[in-house]
């Protein structure tokens, strides 16, 4: 990548630059990306942490991140099973597409496991993975996906806001 500017937290080159966040290096980067997940994560202690892997790589960063960020007597691993998942690697932008869909479709929303990537966006996943080396499978992006992209870009944290805040029809 190239360089914008100064990072704004360590004054090194800057590699990443999303708007809601200035311009940062990738250490700086990779440090607010496991903030945000930390802030969003609320395991009792030596509770097992399935990570449902549906074999694309925000189950391999959820992993990656969950350990650097949960010291302990905590277990975490991937699990194809969604019946013992306890977590899964949606971001905003997967949250955001499920919560409107239920919301135009009024269908309610059946209870989920932990979504602690869910204030990340599919970007800043990408960019965490390319930061941190973990390479692994994109999912397809959808034309919901590409508009939530666009928004995000002229808005940003609209994404998360809409995952946040956009409720189904009772």
């Amino acid at each position: 990548m190239t360089a914008f500017t100064n990072c704004t937290a360590c004054q090194a080159d800057a590699t990443t630059h999303f708007k809601h966040l200035g311009p940062l290096c990738e250490s700086c980067f990779c440090t607010s990306v496991e903030k945000r997940v930390r802030k969003n994560t609320n395991f009792a202690p030596q509770t097992p942490i399935n990570i449902f892997d549906d074999h694309y790589i925000n189950a391999l960063v959820a992993e990656h991140i969950l350990k650097n960020i949960l010291k302990g007597p905590w277990k975490i691993q991937r699990t194809t099973n969604l019946d013992i998942a306890t977590v899964l690697a949606w971001s905003a932008d997967d949250e955001a597409s499920a919560r409107l869909n239920a919301a135009i479709t009024e269908t309610p929303q059946p209870c989920t496991p932990a979504l602690p990537l869910s204030g990340l966006t599919n970007q800043e996943l990408i960019t965490y993975a390319h930061a941190k080396g973990i390479t692994g499978n994109h999912p397809q992006q959808t034309p919901l996906q590409k508009l939530f992209l666009t928004l995000e870009q002229k808005s940003p944290g609209a994404i998360t806001n809409l995952a946040k805040n956009l409720r189904p029809h009772d």
